[in-house]
């Protein structure tokens, strides 16, 4: 009785590691897929010029030739200095790289979180 005993258990525990390890080599895949698919955001200051008689949008929606996108928000609009005919509106937000390997060009006002 003890052999038989044994040799299910021995039987068990052969067909237990099996069928466990599919589940695990699943679980890493699903893990560096969710990796991969990351999206990473950045803080960003965005200046537009508009003529005095055009209305200025309190959302701006901003996308580059680099992937990052995101809506600003209006912050602030001033007098243009140099010409009485136009103004500044000043944008800030948080745009998105879907991919997570967009790069980073020095032409990004980047604040410091």
């Amino acid at each position: 009785m003890k052999k038989i005993a044994i040799v299910l258990l021995s039987i068990s525990l052969l067909f237990g590691g099996f069928s466990t390890a599919p589940v695990q080599a699943e679980t890493l895949n699903k893990t560096s897929l969710e990796v991969n698919t990351m999206s990473i955001t950045r803080s960003y200051t965005y200046e537009k010029f508009y003529h005095k008689t055009e209305s200025v949008p309190t959302i701006l929606y901003y996308q580059d030739q680099y992937g990052w996108y995101g809506n600003l928000q209006l912050q602030n609009v001033v007098p243009y200095i140099w010409d009485p005919m136009y103004v500044v509106a000043l944008y800030k937000g948080t745009l998105t790289c879907p991919t997570g390997t967009c790069p980073s060009p020095t032409s990004l006002k980047i604040e410091e979180q």
